[in-house]
């Protein structure tokens, strides 16, 4: 049961999270919801309850009344985002539909340091991307890319 202050959030499975509205008003689509005073369960039917819990986490490290300091933030972040690629992704695409600015560039940008130096089929198999060149077409694309190098 929530407070008067509170909100509760639901996953994709419905597991449920209860935050202070303040902290959830983190995401512009919860802080929506809040001010039309309409509901007070969220269904977040597009998180699974393992990213929602780590959404949770961040929002409640980074709001105000965490009083962390900068450098605890930053120690926080550095390990909030070394995670395998395909939870970094689900934490991206969560950021996005809650509409949470400074996680989805947190970890837009981890995302783009673990990818810079990958291949295109690792790249392509992070993001489950299926090639639609033939085996011909990669070979010359590769041979050209070779020779610009």
């Amino acid at each position: 049961m929530t407070s008067k202050n509170e909100i509760t959030i639901t996953s994709s499975t419905g597991f449920a999270f209860d935050l202070e509205k303040d902290i959830a008003s983190m995401s512009v689509i919860i802080r929506d919801v809040i001010e039309a005073g309409k509901l007070t369960v969220v269904p977040l039917e597009n998180v699974t309850t393992e990213i929602l819990a780590k959404v949770v986490n961040y929002m409640k490290k980074h709001h105000v009344s965490s009083n962390a300091t900068e450098e605890e933030l930053k120690m926080f972040d550095c390990t909030f985002v070394e995670v395998d690629p395909r939870t970094l992704l689900e934490l991206i695409k969560a950021a996005s539909y809650m509409d949470i600015p400074a996680l989805q560039e947190l970890a837009s940008k981890a995302m783009a340091n673990l990818i810079k130096d990958l291949s295109v089929p690792e790249v392509r198999e992070i993001f489950n991307i299926k090639s639609d060149y033939t085996e011909e077409e990669e070979d010359a694309i590769q041979a050209a890319t070779k020779r610009v190098v």
